[in-house]
């Protein structure tokens, strides 16, 4: 596929440069998202007869912010699917998190200060905890914790905006980060492309972006400073460029290398019906990751064999557990575990405290090819699934979940490609270390619950 020299853009056009994470190319009308001011609150020295009622106001902000989280993961499971949905179930979580809890309460204590003044400061140091993680996929998850800031902030202040963002036809958005609540109030069938300033690869504006097949760009720098709502934009999701005001010449070489991205896809659509054979004539089966009905279209157009989760093995086996129809459940989760990072190891935890409806959810852990004991597969605590949910601390890689004694019984085995370890959201499971010199251990999660 041919393509051209973006270095020739003639001095009127304006080129910023960023990560493309999502590939295509889209051109449109800029509307910029500026992110609100509302992270910046005063701070009030509090009398001590005060403290009551402002951790009265504190809890009641909890509630609130809690239910507006359960009410979005519903809307978005209808209008977009359960995997973007399980993003607000995840944030409801965090809102109830006693970590987060305990420590605002004791720095409005301890400190004497209003509780919009302590949540911004503790969430701060949560999200500067978050950007020193080596690990970019949750490193990423900072934006979460600023998220759920941000909106117990708003149930504090009360301030009640309009329910969705109204977004001109064909827009491409603009903004410094795009967090999962203001995502849940756009009109994503309006919207060609996104660029933001921040977010990586593992962002959800990037896996949005992705399962939508829409062209993202992140990182690039004061983007939505120096770009303005009306600006004409061409997003580069190739090459991951914005080029704002582009000429009339370099806007028909856009066209005409859009054109030859949809031919590029139109002569892959004709191996579509090929068999997939390696050069040994060994068979290998195409299988789709399915989390939403988009998922399931595309697995269908593009003819995959099936999917993992939907396997029919595990289907029996989880169909046996559970004594009814399975039906999927939020939460599926692919891993990659890197050798030698001890630091990051996945600590003892149970399902139970991040999913709804636990005691009905069960999990079927599955390695990517051959996993001996080497290369860290999952291990179980024996008998934990009969004592009930436990108390956690915050998991962050290689800490917090639930403190474990020393002698625990923890079973685990060399583990071969096809097998799989189902599971109770109740017990309580950690990842062994990886410990070989060079390999990666891959591994996805699928969570199941009866069909009601």
């Amino acid at each position: 596929m041919r393509y051209f020299d973006t270095e020739r853009v003639v001095s009127n056009n304006q080129l910023m440069r960023g990560t493309a994470v999502s590939s295509g190319i889209a051109h449109g009308t800029a509307y910029v998202l500026h992110r609100a001011a509302g992270a910046v609150v005063p701070r009030r020295a509090l009398e001590a007869a005060e403290v009551a009622g402002e951790l009265s106001r504190f809890e009641d902000a909890l509630g609130k912010a809690e239910q507006e989280l359960l009410a979005l993961r519903k809307d978005v499971a209808e209008r977009i699917g359960p995997g973007p949905a399980g993003i607000f179930a995840a944030q409801a979580v965090v809102v109830r998190d006693p970590a987060l809890h305990d420590k605002v309460v004791v720095v409005v204590r301890e400190k004497g200060i209003n509780v919009e003044a302590a949540l911004v400061e503790v969430i701060d140091q949560f999200t500067r905890t978050f950007d020193q993680i080596h690990d970019a996929c949750l490193r990423e998850r900072a934006a979460d914790i600023r998220d759920v800031g941000r909106r117990v902030l708003g149930a504090l202040i009360a301030h009640d905006g309009p329910a969705t963002l109204d977004i001109p036809e064909g827009s491409i958005l603009v903004a410094d980060e795009l967090l999962p609540s203001a995502i849940a109030d756009l009109e994503l069938n309006r919207v060609k492309a996104f660029v933001t300033e921040r977010g990586g690869k593992f962002s959800h504006t990037s896996i949005l972006a992705r399962s939508m097949r829409m062209p993202a760009i992140t990182g690039v720098p004061e983007a939505a400073r120096k770009i303005e709502t009306g600006d004409e934009l061409v997003v580069d999701g190739v090459s991951g460029i914005v080029i704002v005001d582009p000429d009339v010449s370099l806007q028909r070489d856009y066209d005409r290398l859009e054109a030859e991205l949809r031919g590029y896809k139109a002569e892959l659509q004709k191996l579509v019906d090929q068999p997939s054979i390696t050069l040994d004539g060994t068979a290998i089966p195409l299988l789709a990751n399915v989390s939403k009905f988009s998922d399931t279209e595309a697995a269908i157009l593009y003819k995959a064999d099936g999917t993992l989760a939907a396997a029919p093995e595990i289907l029996a086996v989880v169909r046996h557990i559970l004594g009814a129809e399975p039906r999927f459940h939020v939460g599926d989760v692919c891993r990659l575990v890197s050798p030698g990072a001890f630091d990051l190891t996945t600590p003892p935890h149970q399902d139970a405290a991040y999913v709804a409806e636990p005691t009905e959810v069960w999990t079927a852990w599955i390695p990517i090819g051959p996993c001996p004991l080497a290369l860290g597969p999952l291990a179980l605590l024996a008998g934990s699934h009969t004592g009930g949910l436990r108390q956690h601390a915050p998991v962050t890689p290689g800490s917090g979940g639930i403190a474990v004694p020393d002698d625990a019984p923890w079973r685990s085995l060399d583990l071969e490609a096809g097998d799989v370890i189902v599971f109770s959201a109740l017990t309580v499971h950690r990842a062994l270390p990886n410990v070989t010199a060079d390999q990666l251990r891959v591994s996805v999660d699928y969570r199941y619950r009866p069909a009601r």
